[in-house]
């Protein structure tokens, strides 16, 4: 019988499939870096805020007659809060029946391949939301004129700020990048940790081809490689170790930590990833979101419902205090705590709830408006095109994850809506 503590051949295997984890996500991320320009990835504390740039122009002044001095224009830059860079954790369990029915190198491997992808995503997702807040917008007549258009506005823009450029990353729909490759008889696409990509292509040093959920047909956005950069937390920056939190981490970057565990009491091995990675770019007047065709998007206007109304039977007054407001990308105010018993908590359980309401779905023109928390826990977006009533309540789970998300939708063209809600306050149970 071996002794008790002796290190076995599995534990190096496991260690080793914690390696080979960690190894391919930082040289996924090194390969994604290289291609979008990045030199490094910066590392940060936790907690730390990030923060867009814009300019903003007031009080023009009025042109002086012969021999006055010139009045002077209010010009000022501005900036937004974007995100808190916090570490995030996920888990994902293999059963040990899944492996016995599967064997280990489908039922493991191939959930670990799976689950590398997702973590991947998720940071890249985030930032092709932002990408479409973008402020440099114009909508043109073709594809080839919005790639031209959007290239256009961004090196106008850099210059105007006297800042310069080595090259201008793309993004499009794929299906409208191969609508145009096939008329031209071009076929370079590259693919790689799940991204289609071409490179060096009219005039863009990477042009990435998005899915319609990352990006909707109809829309073109291009911003500088000056104005891409890649912030992370490092797992080791918190004392994990001292609370017997171990987690193999790659030893440069650390822009990640794994653990595999096995669960005896319910015959699982599970791997716990952590980490906090932010892709961001500063100057939001720095990318240029250029829509294609002749269908227009007007805009949709999102507010706190009234205090008045009642939201599944609930007073919004009980829901939300009358401070919540919604300005500048974020939602502030007082979210009271909602227990058991209540209408709303019939179908999500208690909680804090944000009652919304939203005008000019119909003079939008949009054909499709949806409206939800990105992350979601349970319904994703749910549409508002057709409602009487266009108002909605929420769940809030993790008001510093989380985003109110709108998307507004005709034909080829779509906007989208991120509002911030780390501003909201929590009030009772649960806070």
């Amino acid at each position: 019988m071996p002794q008790e503590n002796l290190t076995m051949s599995a534990d190096f295997q496991v260690q080793a499939r914690a390696v080979d984890f960690v190894t391919r996500f930082t040289r996924n991320w090194e390969h994604l870096q290289a291609l979008l320009g990045i030199m490094r990835p910066i590392r940060k504390e936790p907690g730390t805020k990030l923060y867009s740039k814009y300019a903003e122009v007031s009080n023009l002044g009025v042109p002086p007659r012969e021999g006055e001095k010139v009045n002077y224009t209010k010009a000022q830059v501005k900036q937004k809060e974007y995100a808190e860079i916090t570490l995030e954790r996920h888990a994902k369990a293999v059963t040990d029946q899944a492996i016995s029915d599967w064997g280990f190198d489908v039922a493991v491997q191939k959930t670990d391949d799976a689950f590398l992808l997702e973590l991947q995503n998720r940071v890249v997702d985030r930032w092709y939301d932002y990408l479409k807040t973008g402020t440099l917008t114009e909508s043109v007549g073709t594809f080839q004129m919005a790639l031209a258009k959007a290239q256009g506005k961004v090196r106008n823009k850099f210059k105007a700020m006297h800042k310069g450029i080595t090259s201008i990353v793309g993004f499009c729909n794929i299906d409208d990048a191969y609508e145009y490759l096939g008329a031209a008889n071009i076929n370079n696409v590259e693919q790689e940790f799940g991204l289609n990509y071409i490179k060096n292509f009219l005039g863009y040093s990477v042009l990435f081809l998005l899915s319609d959920s990352e990006l909707p047909k109809g829309t073109v956005i291009a911003t500088p490689v000056e104005n891409i950069n890649l912030y992370y937390v490092a797992p080791s920056d918190a004392d994990f170790q001292k609370a017997g939190l171990k987690y193999v981490t790659d030893g440069e970057t650390n822009m990640i930590g794994i653990s595999i565990q096995p669960k005896y009491d319910t015959g699982e091995s599970v791997t716990y990833a952590m980490y906090g990675m932010s892709l961001f770019s500063e100057y939001l007047d720095g990318i240029a979101v250029i829509s294609f065709g002749t269908t227009i998007v007007g805009t949709v206007t999102i507010g706190p419902d009234d205090q008045s109304h009642s939201q599944y039977g609930v007073a919004v007054s009980t829901i939300q205090g009358a401070d919540v407001a919604v300005s500048d990308g974020k939602v502030t105010g007082t979210l009271k705590y909602m227990a058991e018993g209540n209408a709303i908590t019939d179908v999500w359980g208690a909680g804090h709830f944000l009652a919304l309401k939203f005008t000019g779905v119909t003079a939008s023109g949009a054909t499709s408006v949806k409206v939800g928390l990105d992350p979601s826990q349970s319904s994703g977006l749910v549409e508002l095109v057709g409602e009487e009533d266009q108002t909605g309540v929420f769940k809030i789970n993790n008001k510093d994850v989380q985003k109110f998300k709108l998307v507004a939708t005709n034909g080829a063209t779509s906007k989208t809506m991120l509002l911030d809600l780390s501003g909201l306050t929590l009030q009772g149970a649960g806070a």
